[in-house]
Protein backbone atom coordinates (compact mmCIF):
# COMPACT_ATOMS: atom_id res chain seq x y z
CA UNK A 1 0.00 0.00 0.00
CA UNK A 2 1.38 3.37 -0.89
CA UNK A 3 2.07 5.92 1.81
CA UNK A 4 -0.61 8.19 0.36
CA UNK A 5 -3.22 5.42 0.40
CA UNK A 6 -2.23 4.51 3.96
CA UNK A 7 -2.67 8.12 5.08
CA UNK A 8 -6.12 8.28 3.45
CA UNK A 9 -7.12 5.04 5.18
CA UNK A 10 -5.91 6.34 8.55
CA UNK A 11 -7.87 9.57 8.07
CA UNK A 12 -11.00 7.60 7.12
CA UNK A 13 -10.67 5.37 10.18
CA UNK A 14 -10.12 8.37 12.44
CA UNK A 15 -13.28 10.03 11.13
CA UNK A 16 -15.38 6.99 12.08
CA UNK A 17 -14.93 7.59 15.77
CA UNK A 18 -14.96 4.96 18.50
CA UNK A 19 -16.37 1.48 17.87
CA UNK A 20 -18.42 -0.40 20.44
CA UNK A 21 -16.51 -3.25 22.06
CA UNK A 22 -19.35 -5.66 21.30
CA UNK A 23 -19.07 -4.83 17.58
CA UNK A 24 -15.31 -5.44 17.68
CA UNK A 25 -15.79 -8.77 19.45
CA UNK A 26 -18.44 -9.88 16.91
CA UNK A 27 -16.12 -9.04 14.04
CA UNK A 28 -13.24 -10.91 15.69
CA UNK A 29 -15.40 -14.02 16.17
CA UNK A 30 -16.49 -13.88 12.53
CA UNK A 31 -12.85 -13.69 11.39
CA UNK A 32 -11.93 -16.63 13.63
CA UNK A 33 -14.85 -18.67 12.29
CA UNK A 34 -13.87 -17.98 8.68
CA UNK A 35 -10.23 -18.86 9.38
CA UNK A 36 -11.21 -22.15 11.03
CA UNK A 37 -13.43 -23.02 8.07
CA UNK A 38 -10.62 -22.26 5.59
CA UNK A 39 -8.21 -24.36 7.65
CA UNK A 40 -10.64 -27.30 7.78
CA UNK A 41 -11.10 -27.14 4.01
CA UNK A 42 -7.34 -27.15 3.50
CA UNK A 43 -7.29 -23.71 1.88
CA UNK A 44 -4.94 -22.26 4.51
CA UNK A 45 -2.55 -23.53 7.17
CA UNK A 46 -2.63 -21.75 10.50
CA UNK A 47 0.40 -21.75 12.74
CA UNK A 48 -0.13 -21.78 16.48
CA UNK A 49 3.35 -20.94 17.67
CA UNK A 50 4.59 -24.37 16.70
CA UNK A 51 7.40 -24.96 14.22
CA UNK A 52 6.16 -26.25 10.88
CA UNK A 53 8.12 -29.20 9.56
Amino acid sequence: MSERAANILIEDLDSLGPTKLSDVEKAQQKIISICKHLEESGSIVLGRGEALV
